[in-house]
């Protein structure tokens, strides 16, 4: 029977998601020991709140690497790895497996290319990346004087000229609300870095993941597998982008809206 070791580095958060990747790996046939030393597959659950998260990291995992023995999978998991990437293969050779707190429902077929023989195998939520440039960039036009200032209406209308302004340069043509006067120094030097973080922050892995994928060998089609050319799996891509992108920012964009109604009816009480 296949084994693992989970070692949990940090907050609580991270607690809840090592008994998820616990269960995943259960769920698949593994067996948890209490000692690296009796596992398969030895997983690093990490933090980078702490200080010098990095450092703690790479130290573990060297660590790891002497006690441990050979024959092992290594994998590092969490914010470590999230933040890190591929990078993390080049500091610490010896791992296999490199994957975000927020692709862990991907791990059943991360395991399988494991067990294939892949020996780099990656999870990585780009589009947090994505949405980390719009929520920062936000959260700086509000704090600072320099991006308040571009605001026509400083009520929650100009919430949502800020979040749609950033949006739109990370996401899409880089339109604005008319009322934010957007030609500023802060504006037009912020809304282009992330335009071109947007970009190239998703072009780039995209490219390098369609890459990888055209070396790998065709599989025979057989029962059971969805063609990828087909109606069915083009129409479940788009509206997987569809739903996600409506998930991840109507919610934000419609909190100005909504609050300029409710304030609509404390202003209409008595």
């Amino acid at each position: 029977m296949k084994t693992f070791y989970i070692e949990t580095f940090g907050c609580q958060m991270n607690a809840h998601d090592s008994e998820k990747v616990i269960g995943t790996l259960l769920a698949e046939g593994y067996a948890q020991v209490p000692e690296p030393e009796q596992a398969d597959l030895v997983l690093y659950n990490t933090c980078s709140i702490r200080d010098k998260a990095e450092q703690k990291v790479f130290s573990r995992l060297q660590q790891f690497k002497r006690g441990a023995g050979k024959g092992k999978t290594f994998a590092v998991l969490g914010c470590v790895a999230q933040q890190e990437g591929e990078r993390i293969f080049e500091k610490a050779p010896h791992v296999s497996l490199v994957c975000g707190s927020a692709s862990y429902n991907r791990l059943p077929e991360m395991l399988v290319q494991l067990e294939r023989g892949d020996r780099r195998v990656t999870g990585l939520d780009f589009g947090s990346q994505v949405r980390f440039v719009v929520l920062s960039g936000a959260a700086l036009s509000v704090a600072l004087e320099a991006g308040r200032a571009g605001i026509s209406n400083p009520g929650p209308h100009g919430l949502s000229q800020i979040l749609y302004a950033w949006g739109s340069s990370t996401n899409n043509n880089g339109s604005a609300f008319a009322g934010l006067n957007a030609n500023t120094r802060f504006y037009n030097v912020g809304l282009a870095v992330a335009m071109w973080l947007g970009r190239f922050g998703t072009i780039v892995p995209v490219l390098a993941l369609a890459g990888n994928m055209a070396s790998k060998k065709r599989s025979e089609t057989v029962v059971g597998k969805m063609p990828t050319h087909g109606p069915l799996f083009v129409g479940l891509l788009i509206g997987t982008i569809f739903l996600v992108g409506a998930l991840t920012y109507v919610p934000a964009l419609a909190l100005g809206p909504v609050a300029e109604h409710l304030q609509l009816f404390v202003k209409a009480a008595p």
